[in-house]
């Protein structure tokens, strides 16, 4: 006669999991103080610099309403949602005639209608900081609590996918070596705090992304068409084109990977609509790349000037994770997640020189944004695999003191 445990085991088995954004209020309370606290300072770190330039205003300073490292690009933003506030659609703020208006951006969308509500158009794009920041580490502690098992393990990968800025891009600024203009670039790219200072609605697309492949898990195992893989590509897509691009080839390669392992056919209309609904912002982007003006001439010009992207500068970005996560690669673990997590950063990669050699796009390097999560839990998983090496709460803390160190050490 089997035991309770054990009728409660098999009923857990047995109970569907929950999609990406499905989280009841009742499973937000359950949430560990430790989970807690690393949101609040995640949170709280994504909105200091705002704080801070808010404070030194005054005769010698004057705050743009901008709290990003590049000041172009978020004066860019204010500008788009400035001049069309009227018109949901964006045009080239930067001629005479007006340009044409063409580009729909959800995030920038709502913006306007928040400044025709009577917003000011900085705080209109502000606002989307503390909210990017609350759906990025709800999304993430879901990936990771997908993914991960034990206690300990998922505190660790949590707090590394949030703050893990990588520690290279320091030491090569510190000793002036020649690849630290590489190392600084590739590491802001993966750190997810940078998203927030200035780029919230990237945080936000890495954040669908997650919440696609999730939901499509939830889709596949129940054999049917669920809306929230599709719609969550979308999003992801519209927003960052990088990230949905990565998100159709991780989603081929684990069709493609099941399909020759496990020898069954997978039924097409899931991953038939989830990928189209991924490839249409591309399609749209790829319209105004080629017709309107504007969008054609900024393509010529950033094609021009694509960098090259040496391997090795890459791999030593990524050394720091990459030599605990290629363990993850030597042993098996069941889950769709967790290969999904093996296969993306792979795909990451691949995004990023197929833009860099076929010049199809421009900024390459925004392929590795949301590359510290997969590479997180991956870093945690194979060092699980090590016989007692993350089974204590005070490995956990040592791992969140030293990423809190380092992410108050760059300069």
């Amino acid at each position: 006669m089997p035991s309770s445990g054990a009728v409660a085991n098999h009923a857990a088995e047995k109970r569907p999991h929950r999609g990406a954004f499905e989280v009841s209020p009742l499973s937000f309370c359950r949430i560990d103080l430790f989970d807690l606290a690393t949101f609040v300072v995640f949170i709280c770190l994504s909105i200091w610099t705002t704080f801070l330039l808010a404070i030194r205003t005054g005769p010698d300073h004057i705050w743009t309403g901008t709290n990003g490292l590049y000041l172009g690009d978020q004066m860019q933003y204010l500008g788009w949602i400035r001049s069309s506030h009227t018109n949901l659609l964006i045009s080239n703020p930067y001629v005479t005639s007006g340009g044409i208006h063409d580009f729909l951006n959800p995030g920038l969308a709502i913006s306007e209608i928040l400044v025709d509500l009577g917003m000011s158009t900085w705080l209109s794009y502000l606002i989307w900081t503390p909210i990017a920041a609350v759906i990025f580490a709800v999304a993430v502690r879901l990936y990771v609590h997908r993914i991960v098992t034990s206690t300990a393990a998922r505190r660790m990968a949590l707090v590394l996918a949030l703050f893990y800025l990588s520690p290279l891009s320091l030491i090569a600024s510190s000793l002036h070596w020649n690849q630290v203009l590489f190392f600084q670039s590739f590491g802001l790219e993966m750190w997810p705090i940078n998203y927030l200072w200035g780029y919230p609605l990237t945080a936000i697309a890495v954040a669908a992304m997650i919440g696609a492949l999730l939901n499509y898990e939830r889709a596949r195992d129940e054999r049917r068409l669920r809306l929230g893989a599709p719609l969550c590509a979308l999003l992801c897509a519209w927003l960052q084109p990088w990230q949905g691009a990565t998100l159709i080839v991780i989603l081929l390669g684990c069709e493609l990977y099941l399909r020759f392992r496990t020898g069954k056919a997978t039924q097409l209309l899931l991953p038939g609509i989830t990928l189209g609904a991924g490839a249409l912002p591309l399609f749209y982007y790829f319209l105004l790349g080629h017709f309107d003006p504007s969008w054609k001439l900024a393509d010529q010009a950033d094609s021009q000037q694509l960098p090259s992207l040496p391997i090795d500068d890459l791999i030593l970005s990524l050394l720091p994770l990459l030599i605990f996560a290629a363990l993850a690669y030597w042993r098996y673990q069941d889950g769709f997640q967790f290969l999904t997590a093996r296969i993306w950063p792979i795909c990451a990669v691949a995004v990023l020189y197929m833009i860099a050699i076929t010049g199809v796009g421009t900024f390459p390097k925004h392929a590795l944004q949301g590359l510290a999560v997969p590479l997180s839990i991956l870093a945690v998983c194979g060092v699980t695999a090590i016989p007692g090496a993350i089974h204590s709460r005070s490995s956990t803390l040592f791992v969140a003191i030293l990423v809190a160190g380092l992410i108050t050490a760059p300069d």
